[in-house]
This record gives structure tokens, C-alpha cells and sequence, in this order.
């Protein structure tokens, strides 16, 4: 499992006993602060400044890690950098935008191929909506609108489509947000922190017996192991 603090916190709640119940070894890879682009500058809660650099070099560690594990199946879960606005070839750009949607496509095109380069099928996860944050005017900040992340979420559908029987989407932003709007409890169960972005680990307990059989069914597929 790769991608930003989401990925991180999501990993705590899939991994206690996700071998023992579902035959599943969850590796742990998620990094906190996890931009695909840490050279560049980002607008984020109305502050500009570098982006995160929890993914420097991430060609080289993603690849380094898939070389060493081999594992069956990869999952990316990321979105929450991606949807701020960035500073990029001189100007800036965000989601929604030609000129970054065809950069980061590019990017998350590298990762499935870094991925899958050993025969590894790849899970691109769709990023849940996060409890928006009011800017001083009263409006909300751009990153926490759901059409960034709406936008983000079609963009990795796009990318999956372009490696049929490859890459699946696994749909936590409906999972996580089946009304359609941010939601902090899904069954009587609390799966956000309360800065409103995070994943708790109720709901990575929640999520086991929702997302680790289609791991399974990847891994092996018909024949579940």
C-alpha cells in the first residue's frame, strides 16, 4: 500500500489480523505528505509554499520496494496534494486543468507501470471528500471543495481505463461518503479523524471485509488461493 497520510492512517485499521482472516499481508508503505511534485510550490488553506516532500524520489522508492516484495497486488491511495492548486511551468494550476491533469496522469501512469512492472495487479483508490474548511471571507478553500476531488477521482479513472485488467478502482470515496457529501460515521461507525481528512482506524476495521476480498479475487483470481 502507497500514497499520503490517508494511505497512512487507512493501513492502521487493514492490518491487525488481515492475515490470519483474509490470508492478506498488508505492507505498509504510506508516507506522510505525499506529493507526486515536491519540487514544486503549493496553495494550500491560503499559504504558499513548497510542497510536501514525503515522496521525493518516488520513481526510485516505489520501484526499489515492488523490486524487493513482489507483491501480487499494489494499492495507491492519494489526492489530498494533488487537488491543491500548484505552482507549475510558471503558473498555477490545479485539478480540472488540462495542463496538470495531463502532468499528474502522466505521473500516476509511471506508478501503475512501476507497480505492475513484475505482474502485479494495481488498486487505484478514489479519494474520499474531506470536511470542508472555511477561508476568513467566508468561502471554503479550494483544495476541500468536492469538486476537486471529483475531479481527481475521474482522472484515476481515466488512468485505470488505460490499463484494462491492470488496474481496478476501488471507489473509497463512495464507500466512505455514500451520501454523496463528506460523512464522519457510515454505520454507526466514526471513519474520519476530527480534522475531517484523515481515515480512523474503526474504518480500516470497518473496510477489511469490504476491500480485502477483492484483493484476494486480484491476487488469485477464481481460484482464491
Amino acid at each position: 500500500m502507497f500514497g499520503d497520510s490517508m494511505a497512512f492512517t487507512l493501513e492502521l485499521g487493514l492490518t491487525p489480523g488481515a492475515r490470519r482472516m483474509w490470508g492478506v499481508d498488508v505492507l505498509p508503505y504510506g508516507t506522510l505528505g505525499c506529493d507526486l511534485d515536491p519540487q514544486t510550490q503549493i496553495d494550500v488553506s491560503g499559504n504558499i509554499g513548497p510542497a510536501t516532500p514525503g515522496c521525493k524520489d518516488w520513481r526510485t522508492t516505489f520501484a526499489r520496494v515492488v523490486d524487493k516484495q513482489r507483491p501480487q497486488v499494489v494499492g495507491l491511495l492519494l489526492g489530498r496534494w494533488e487537488v491543491a492548486d500548484h505552482l507549475y511551468q510558471g503558473s498555477w494550476v490545479h485539478i480540472g486543468e488540462p495542463v496538470w491533469d495531463n502532468h499528474l496522469g502522466a505521473e500516476l501512469n509511471q506508478a501503475v507501470g512501476i507497480f505492475s512492472a513484475h505482474g502485479a495487479k494495481v488498486i487505484l483508490f478514489t479519494m474520499p471528500y474531506v470536511d470542508p474548511a472555511e477561508a476568513p471571507d467566508g468561502t471554503i478553500y479550494p483544495e476541500d471543495t468536492p469538486a476537486r476531488a471529483n475531479a481527481y477521482n475521474a482522472l484515476v479513472r481515466a488512468v485505470a481505463a488505460r490499463h484494462p485488467g491492470v488496474v481496478t478502482v476501488y471507489d473509497l470515496n463512495l464507500v466512505l461518503d455514500p451520501q454523496g457529501h463528506y460523512t464522519s460515521t457510515v454505520d454507526g461507525v466514526v471513519v474520519r479523524w476530527s480534522d475531517g481528512i484523515h481515515i480512523s482506524y474503526d474504518a480500516g476495521q470497518w473496510l477489511r471485509p469490504r476491500l480485502l476480498p477483492e484483493v484476494v479475487s486480484l491476487a488469485y483470481g477464481d481460484s482464491g488461493g
